[in-house]
């Protein structure tokens, strides 16, 4: 499956297919989030049986799809779990990990144990329903169950989605075998590529900070790579270890370590700064922001902090 972040509108498409009555069985899938590619993507959907005739449930597969390149871009994780626990599919386009959470009245199982009665082998285990046993026979021995919808089973995904799957509607998609009647249900949903941060380069001053020492500001130069201009970085957005912002003055376009690349300065109130500092040799200080185009920018300094009375 491929997710891509960038604005989305996110228009979503619900599509119900049953091959036997509509009111038997009910799958509802959650709106994924965030809807990027290239970062972890997770929603979660439900498996509701209203007709205990369907019941035992055989299998439950899902798959994620490009909605107009399925051939190219599509992802399968067979089996899911029937029990409450997790489990990961390793695929081309990044891990899915799915976690089963039965709910009330939720039992399955496969037949074991084994005998014989009147020259037929059966073997015995536990099933569907509000606690009812079950039973199985024949080489497989597979649980069926003697108690009563309604029941369920919600699944929590998490997908490692692909920064190389491109923008566009992304097809979510269940399919429940329930014995012998299949249902399916998709979600459609636009998705973004994630856009990696530009890396910038950040210079710190003072070097040395003094938790007990008075004064405004934390100052901070920002030079950004070729390619970007310093004078497009929206002042407004510009945060230090993603809690204190920027002030919107003073600031100023120069060339503070004489390299012949503009930086852009700006400054942070140095009470805050201290707020969330403790004392340590190497204490690095994030600063993020984005262009006045929405292109997001990040970096990285290393001070000294010091707690030290005049």
């Amino acid at each position: 499956m491929r997710i891509i972040s960038a604005a989305i509108t996110g228009f979503i498409i619900l599509s119900l297919v049953f091959i036997s009555p509509a009111s038997a069985l009910k799958i509802d899938i959650a709106e994924p989030s965030p809807k990027t590619l290239g970062q972890t993507i997770s929603f979660s959907f439900t498996i509701t049986v209203e007709d205990s005739e369907l019941l035992p449930i055989r299998r439950v597969d899902l798959e994620i799809y490009k909605e107009n390149e399925p051939a190219v871009y599509h992802i399968t994780c067979l089996d899911l779990p029937l029990t409450a626990t997790s489990k990961t599919y390793p695929t081309a386009a990044g891990d899915v990990t799915v976690t089963a959470v039965p709910g009330a009245g939720w039992g399955y199982g496969y037949g074991y144990g084994y005998a014989i009665w009147e020259s037929t082998g059966y073997y015995w285990g536990y099933g569907y329903g509000y606690g009812g046993w079950g039973y199985g026979y024949g080489p497989e021995g597979y649980g069926y169950g003697y108690g009563f919808a309604p029941t369920s089973i919600t699944y929590s995904v998490t997908w490692s989605s692909p920064a190389t799957w491109p923008a566009g509607d992304y097809v979510v998609k269940a399919t429940v075998l329930a014995n012998g009647d299949t249902f399916s249900k998709t979600r459609t949903v636009a998705l973004s590529v994630y856009v990696y941060p530009v890396t910038a380069k950040i210079d710190i001053d003072p070097d040395t900070l003094n938790l007990k020492s008075r004064g405004r500001w934390i100052t901070a130069y920002i030079e950004l790579p070729e390619g970007y201009d310093a004078a497009d970085i929206d002042v407004s957005t510009v945060l230090l270890n993603d809690k204190v912002p920027a002030e919107s003055m003073p600031t100023g376009i120069g060339d503070y370590d004489e390299d012949g690349i503009p930086d852009l300065m700006v400054k942070f109130d140095r009470a805050m700064v201290k707020g969330m500092l403790s004392p340590g040799d190497a204490v690095e200080l994030t600063v993020t922001g984005e262009l006045i185009d929405g292109t997001p920018f990040k970096g990285s300094d290393t001070i000294r902090v010091i707690s030290k009375g005049k």
